[in-house]
């Protein structure tokens, strides 16, 4: 294996090297729209058609989702951001071309974790 080799990596090796980093790097300014199934909170299951921000993002109709790379699925978040965040990932769903309003995390979903994850005014409320 090549990762397990002590000497240094030889031409073809470097080339191969650039030729995957820029392939990641062109295919995470890009936005595919494609169907897959969903796991719902429930565990049941629906095809959805869900639209690939970059390496961003993944959203559909119903808003924001999560993919869990340990078992291999697309699931929505526990708890959806903020109404105004959802309403333009639905809108941005229905757009096919021009500039449309949308939330991006640029850090693959540490920061919506960090907003689904915060209390709202009926929580606090009731915390006391």
């Amino acid at each position: 294996m090549a990762s397990e080799s002590k000497g240094l990596p030889n031409i073809q090796e470097l080339e191969e090297l650039w030729f995957a980093l820029q392939t990641e790097m062109t295919e995470s300014g890009k936005i595919a729209r494609f169907e897959t199934d969903v796991i719902s909170l429930d565990g049941g299951s629906s095809r959805q058609e869900v639209v690939r921000v970059g390496t961003f993002n993944l959203v559909s109709k119903e808003g924001y989702l999560a993919y869990n790379a340990e078992k291999g699925q697309v699931q929505p978040l526990g708890r959806q951001p903020d109404s105004h965040m959802v309403n333009d990932a639905s809108s941005f769903m229905d757009a096919t071309s021009g500039f449309n309003p949308f939330f991006v995390d640029p850090t693959r979903g540490t920061i919506l974790g960090l907003l689904t994850a915060k209390a709202t005014l009926s929580e606090r409320y009731h915390a006391g």
